[in-house]
C-alpha cells in the first residue's frame, strides 16, 4: 500500500481520525501563463520566460460511517466529522493561503518530499453528492504551479564548468554568495548577473545585502535562473561563488 499523502499547514490528512484518503490527484501538465509580445519591425513573437500557471488538484476522502446506524445517524456522524476536519485544519478558509507539502513514496520506507504555496478552495461543505454517502472532495490550488524541494542544493562555482541541476522545471528559488565583484553567466539559460561588491543575492526575494545598486542582470527578468540538466556557467571574478537552489518538480 502506497503511503503518498498531503500535509496542509503541517497536518497530515491521513492522520485525521474518522477520515480515509482515497486518492490525491497531484499532477498537472506544467502549463505556462502569459502571452508573447509582437514587436513591430521584428520577425515572429518575442517574449520573456513565463512563470508556471497555478493549477487545481483534488483529494478524495471518505468519512467513516457509524456501524449499524440509520441513514440519519450516518449523515449526522458525517456532518460532525466534517466539522472536526475543518476545526483540526485550522485556517482552512476559502481563499486563504496554506502551506502544502506533498509526500510521494519512492521505495520501502522512502519518500520524496516537496512543497508549495497553496489555497484551500472547498470540500467540507454538504452537497447532493455526499449527502448520505460520506464521500467528499477537498479542492486545493497549487499557487506555485509546481512543487519545490524543501532544502537547498549547494554548488561551488569555478571560473567555468557544466553543472547538473536537479528537477523538472527552471527554478529561481536561488541564493548566491559572492566574495568579490564579477559576472556570473549561465549560457544555457541565457541569464547573467553582475555584482560590483561582495554580497549575498537572494534571487527569490529580489534582495542584495550590499544594496540593489551593486547588481545588474541581463537575459532573465527574475535576475538569474538555472534549468534542469547541465548548465554552462562561467564566472569572471576572483574566488568561487556559491549557488544555493531549490529544484522544481512537476
Amino acid at each position: 500500500m502506497f503511503q503518498d499523502t498531503l500535509y496542509v499547514d503541517g497536518v497530515n490528512l491521513k492522520s485525521l481520525p474518522g477520515i480515509v484518503v482515497n486518492d490525491i490527484e497531484y499532477f498537472a501538465p506544467g502549463t505556462k501563463r502569459g502571452n508573447n509580445e509582437t514587436i513591430p519591425g521584428r520577425r515572429g513573437q518575442v517574449g520573456v520566460a513565463k512563470p508556471l500557471d497555478a493549477y487545481g488538484f483534488s483529494v478524495m476522502i471518505t468519512v467513516l460511517p457509524v456501524t449499524g446506524s440509520t441513514p440519519e445517524g450516518r449523515r449526522s456522524a458525517m456532518i460532525n466529522q466534517l466539522r472536526a476536519l475543518s476545526h483540526q485544519l485550522h485556517g482552512f478558509k476559502s481563499g486563504g493561503q496554506v502551506k502544502l507539502q506533498r509526500r510521494l513514496t519512492t521505495g520501502v520506507g522512502q519518500y520524496e518530499t516537496t512543497e508549495a504555496n497553496g489555497e484551500y478552495v472547498k470540500g467540507t461543505d454538504i452537497n447532493l453528492i455526499n449527502f448520505t454517502t460520506g464521500k467528499t472532495e477537498l479542492e486545493f490550488v497549487n499557487l506555485d504551479g509546481c512543487w519545490y524541494q524543501p532544502n537547498y542544493e549547494f554548488l561551488e562555482l569555478g571560473s567555468s564548468g557544466s553543472y547538473s541541476i536537479k528537477g523538472d522545471f527552471a527554478t529561481r528559488r536561488i541564493a548566491l554568495e559572492f566574495d568579490s565583484p564579477g559576472t556570473l553567466n549561465n549560457a544555457t539559460a541565457n541569464a547573467s548577473l553582475t555584482i560590483t561588491d561582495p554580497a549575498t543575492v537572494f534571487v527569490t526575494d529580489y534582495k542584495v545585502t550590499a544594496g540593489l545598486q551593486t547588481l545588474r542582470h541581463e537575459g532573465d527578468i527574475g535576475w538569474f535562473v538555472v534549468v534542469p540538466g547541465n548548465n554552462n556557467i562561467t564566472w569572471s571574478g576572483a574566488g568561487q561563488p556559491r549557488l544555493f537552489y531549490k529544484p522544481a518538480f512537476i
